[in-house]
């Protein structure tokens, strides 16, 4: 998993100060999601599970929700950078780089395939609150 991240920076390396809009903080700070959330979750999720069952119910509401909004706010994010930027001032591919890895095109594949996903994680969060309310167990 730690290689979306590293991909992601390695893009950010890339992308010119001409760019139009900050594609470069949006790629650290996706590549960085891709890394820290599924381990803080399932952290939280273990950990409260731990200390109480009826908290751990409540917890993967919590995450649940929190999950959705934060992906699909990165998506929209990403959306919006992408469509408002240009390769031709956010990449110079003929310039001698380390990596040559496009960071519009890095952006585009991931967040038109986080649209893809995003209404399973919007059904997802809806089914766990769904569940907490009439007090089912997953």
């Amino acid at each position: 998993m730690f290689w979306i991240p590293l991909v992601f920076w390695l893009a950010a390396a890339n992308v010119l100060p001409t760019c139009e809009m900050d594609l470069e903080l949006f790629m650290k700070v996706y590549g960085l999601y891709c890394l820290v959330s599924p381990a803080f979750f399932v952290t939280l999720i273990y950990g409260v599970a731990v200390v109480q069952k009826r908290m751990f119910y409540l917890c993967q509401v919590i995450l649940a929700l929190v999950g959705c909004c934060g992906t699909t706010g990165l998506v929209i994010w990403g959306l919006i950078i992408w469509s408002s930027t240009t390769d031709d001032k956010c990449y110079n591919g003929e310039a001698e780089l380390d990596h040559h890895i496009n960071p519009r095109t890095l952006c585009a594949v991931f967040v038109f395939m986080g649209l893809a996903g995003v209404g399973q994680n919007f059904f997802q969060a809806c089914s766990a609150v769904k569940k907490d309310a009439a007090g089912e167990v997953s």
